[in-house]
């Protein structure tokens, strides 16, 4: 496949169909895979430590995203006494 792009010209052969799936052949090939596993795995140890609420927040939005959830997934709804430290 990367022979096949470089014969390409950049400018006169812009088809999003190749660069589609070089981009899907490249995810499938470097992309991390256990990317969700881990985000999981630090979603169920993150804590709220006083009084660092705005990095507590951050950090949950961040890791929601990469766990594959979306906020009012039952996943990412936990009673809130587990979360405090």
């Amino acid at each position: 496949m990367i022979d096949s792009l470089r014969r390409l010209h950049p400018v006169h052969y812009n088809i999003p169909q190749v660069w589609e799936e070089f981009e899907q052949v490249f995810k499938d090939k470097f992309v991390d895979s256990t990317c969700k596993l881990r985000a999981r795995n630090q979603l169920e140890q993150l804590k709220f430590k006083y009084p660092n609420i705005d990095k507590y927040i951050a950090n949950f939005e961040d890791l929601i995203v990469h766990a594959g959830y979306n906020l009012v997934s039952k996943e990412a709804i936990k009673p809130l006494p587990q979360r405090i430290q």
